[in-house]
């Protein structure tokens, strides 16, 4: 893709975490997740609802939360879907 002069964006990184999280790679995910937000790429509600949605998957709840705050954070709105998802996983635990 870079050879051909078009560089990868925050849709295709978002298919690229998406592929790894339903590949039971979410560990891989989260630190690709991680080095795009330390290169400055601009991740949107779809890239952190991926990562939300592979850590319930996963039961990994404290890190569904810890997207969650980081959202609020950059002024990222959940939506309703993420935010009943990670109450469910949290019930789940229980």
């Amino acid at each position: 893709m870079c050879e051909s002069g078009v560089a990868p964006d925050v849709v295709t990184y978002s298919f690229l975490l998406d592929g790894l999280c339903q590949g039971q790679h979410l560990d891989l995910a989260v630190v690709l997740f991680n080095q795009l937000i330390k290169r400055g790429m601009a991740l949107d509600v779809w890239s952190y609802s991926i990562l939300i949605d592979g850590c319930c998957k996963n039961q990994r709840i404290g890190e569904a939360m810890n997207f969650m705050k980081e959202m609020h954070l950059r002024n990222l709105v959940p939506h309703i879907v993420q935010i009943w998802e990670v109450v469910l996983c949290v019930e789940a635990s229980q």
